[in-house]
């Protein structure tokens, strides 16, 4: 049985998990000062308050701060465009590819809000093991990540399927 996600849906969770994004933002922000860091699993997991005025991975940080704002307001803007387009048009028949949208939809706007503020990301989860450290990241950047997985999934799975049917 397939489950076809309305246009309403995808607006509605992804506001929700953008206020779920933010509140645990305001969490880090009212609990954290900015650098510091709190050990939660030893060795391998931490909270940590950092800001990223860049994009994933910190890309384009050094930009000047006035640049770099718009630039992300902008570019997050357009993005959040093309995810409805996508949502809408290109995979109204499938619930998988339409529940990973509202992850990247939701991500977008939680993200968007900080540039909006802060004018830079907030990021507060930390991964490590040994001398090896994942950047760190927030709600928004698991939600884009994770749907991104799942959008790559499909279209992966659905261009080799088609090449074994010719």
């Amino acid at each position: 049985m397939k489950i076809f996600l309305n246009s309403r849906d995808l607006f509605l969770f992804g506001i929700l998990f953008a206020f779920l994004d933010q509140l645990s933002k305001v969490i880090v922000l009212s609990n954290l000062s900015l650098g510091s860091r709190v050990n939660i699993f030893p060795g391998f997991f931490d909270f940590i308050y950092v800001r990223n005025p860049g994009g994933a991975f910190s890309f384009l940080a050094d930009l000047p701060p006035a640049i770099s704002k718009w630039l992300f307001i902008s570019v997050t803007i357009f993005a959040l465009f093309f995810v409805v387009y996508l949502y809408l048009y290109e995979f109204s028949n499938s619930s998988f590819a339409r529940f990973a949208l509202i992850f990247i939809f939701g991500g977008g706007i939680g993200n968007l809000v900080d540039r909006f503020l802060y004018g830079e990301v907030i990021d507060f989860i930390l991964i490590y093991y040994g001398s090896f450290y994942w950047p760190a990241f927030n709600i928004a950047d698991s939600g884009i990540s994770i749907g991104v997985g799942i959008l790559l999934f499909i279209i992966l799975k659905t261009s080799f399927s088609k090449k074994t049917i010719n």
